[in-house]
């Protein structure tokens, strides 16, 4: 779960970029 969290922060940089790539940490955000 920690690594996921660490991916969250990413997704607010770049959302497009890793909805596609982990469709998991659209959920956690």
């Amino acid at each position: 779960m920690k690594t996921m969290m660490k991916r969250t922060a990413r997704t607010t940089k770049h959302p497009q970029t890793i909805r596609p790539s982990e469709p998991v940490t659209v959920i956690f955000v």
